[in-house]
């Protein structure tokens, strides 16, 4: 049975490799990236396929074993390439190929320089050569780091996406976080694998090796679907898209006899003044114009409208009204929703057809912001009037 996975497995991630790389259209660092990310775990299985090959091709087939020092790089790159459209691969990017570099060094003296005899018992021992365990823990370490920096990406990327977009589908990244959680357990399962493969119950790997290979089976089908059934979750958003900038006005650190320190704003007549002005101005434009009522609305085009820089208007929405852009927009969405759904002239419309009309594209979302607001459903808000 696992012979059989492996083969599906090989063939499955070469052929997407195949069709990514020759794809021209759409993100095309971020395809080639998921094709050299599925290409190495093709040819970190290939052993099982070619077993004549590799075992008359012993350096090479040591190769392809220290080729997975790679997989956490190449991951990494892609979740990267896919949040942001202009990423690039530059020279300082280099040092991540070191932890290839550092494993196959470590074998030169005992493998690669050595005779056909020294690789076999090198092979055939039973109990496993130190470079061996130093090589399984080091790429243990090396793949947990790339996972935290991967986490933090998202992290990071959803907090631009809260501050800078009200559209739904631009945050529905959870995709990418599913990829990532998908691959971590097939990670995990492989790491338990080979701890138990080095002490006395090497038998539970009879269940784990196929758990394994059909958990990355899944994986690759996986992506297959959502890239033919969600072509729209692979755009990315430019990696020079801010984050919101600190408070305009001054914060000042003051004790009080009750509590610790607390911060109060610090502001003079005039910058206050100033302050109540543009949150005035910017909650008439909200009220009168209603600009919340185009899906795609932005926090650089609603800046526009209001004459202000963008990383002004941020901070305002951010710091001074203390709430992301895209909870901000959706609030006065929600509140006109729930206006029509009291409303009488509106009572023969639907609940979907409202939604649309209050700058909503998504019925989930317009239930979630919703729920959030109101404490109670769109249908439930509507029954009491």
């Amino acid at each position: 049975m696992s012979e059989n996975i492996v083969q599906l497995l090989f063939f499955s991630h070469t052929l997407l490799a195949t069709f990514l790389f020759t794809l021209q259209k759409g993100n095309l660092l971020s395809n080639k990236l998921l094709a050299v990310f599925l290409l190495i775990t093709a040819f970190d299985i290939s052993n099982f396929i070619f077993q004549n090959f590799y075992g008359n091709h012993l350096n090479f087939d040591m190769f392809r074993a220290n080729i997975v020092a790679l997989l956490a790089p190449a991951l990494y790159f892609y979740v990267k390439s896919v949040l942001y459209n202009d990423t690039k691969l530059q020279l300082k990017d280099l040092p991540n190929l070191l932890p290839l570099l550092l494993v196959n060094l470590l074998f030169l003296p005992g493998f690669y320089f050595g005779d056909i005899e020294q690789k076999m018992a090198f092979y055939n021992n039973a109990n496993p050569r130190l470079e061996i365990i130093i090589v399984h823990f080091f790429l243990y370490i090396e793949m947990a780091f790339y996972l935290l920096l991967i986490f933090k990406t998202l992290i990071k990327h959803k907090k631009i996406l809260l501050e800078n977009f009200s559209d739904i589908n631009q945050l529905n990244h959870r995709w990418l976080t599913y990829f990532i959680l998908f691959f971590t357990t097939d990670f995990l399962i492989g790491l338990f694998r080979n701890i138990f493969k080095f002490t006395e119950y090497q038998s539970i790997n009879t269940v784990l090796t196929p758990l394994m290979l059909f958990t990355g089976l899944l994986f690759v089908c996986w992506i297959f679907f959502q890239a033919l059934n969600n072509p729209l979750l692979f755009l990315g958003i430019s990696s020079k898209t801010p984050l919101a900038t600190a408070p305009l006005y001054k914060i000042k650190r003051e004790t009080s006899s009750e509590t610790s320190k607390e911060k109060i704003p610090y502001l003079s007549e005039n910058e206050s003044q100033e302050l109540e002005q543009k949150i005035t101005q910017l909650k008439h434009l909200m009220t009168n114009s209603r600009p919340y009522l185009n899906t795609t609305l932005t926090i650089e085009s609603l800046a526009q409208q209001l004459n202000l820089p963008t990383e002004e208007l941020s901070s305002i929405i951010n710091h001074h009204l203390n709430q992301h852009f895209f909870d901000f927009v959706n609030g006065y969405r929600v509140n006109l929703a729930a206006e029509m759904l009291q409303d009488i002239e509106h009572k023969t419309k639907t609940i979907l057809s409202i939604l649309y009309d209050v700058g909503f594209n998504s019925k989930s979302s317009f239930n979630t912001a919703f729920k959030k607001k109101m404490a109670m459903t769109p249908s439930q808000y509507r029954q009491l009037g």
